[in-house]
């Protein structure tokens, strides 16, 4: 499996052609104020806002957990399904992708009955929610990065 499949474009972070994509039919994928509530925090080691440097990370490391997920699935490997999409619950909440990470925990739940009866549509749910969630936090890094000074 191609890892970029699934990896959210991190380069992207600075460039503005994403910026007004965002319908307003259809809900936020990132609820942004649990990104102004971590902005609040101070980062000692960086001139990076808090979130953003938090954000930076998650689109680094929740695109291998999409990509085990998946793997998991195509190996019927439902205890390698559960680890990967218990990460991604918890590290998506974290940053406000509450229905990423509602999708997450419903599909782990199915995967502690030892099952993957149905997942493949679930997994699919999950990767084009977690594939909006980025897009959002490439969105917001790119705002929150104009109001830095250099």
């Amino acid at each position: 499996m191609n890892s970029n499949d699934t990896a959210c474009n991190v380069e992207r972070a600075g460039s503005n052609a994403n910026l007004n994509m965002f319908s307003s039919s259809r809900e936020s994928a990132i609820d942004r104020s649990v990104l102004t509530r971590l902005n609040a925090l101070v980062s000692r080691d960086s001139d990076e806002p808090f979130a953003v440097r938090a954000a930076r990370i998650y689109l680094k490391s929740s695109a291998k957990l999409v990509a085990n997920m998946k793997a998991g699935l195509t190996a019927q490997d439902a205890k390698a399904v559960c680890f990967a999409v218990h990460t991604l619950k918890s590290s998506s909440n974290s940053l406000g992708a509450r229905t990423l990470g509602q999708r997450a925990a419903d599909l782990e739940i199915l995967t502690h009955r030892g099952t993957l009866d149905g997942a493949a549509e679930q997994v699919d749910e999950i990767t084009r929610e977690y594939h909006s969630a980025c897009d959002e936090l490439n969105q917001f890094i790119d705002e929150s990065m104009q109001d830095v000074v250099p």
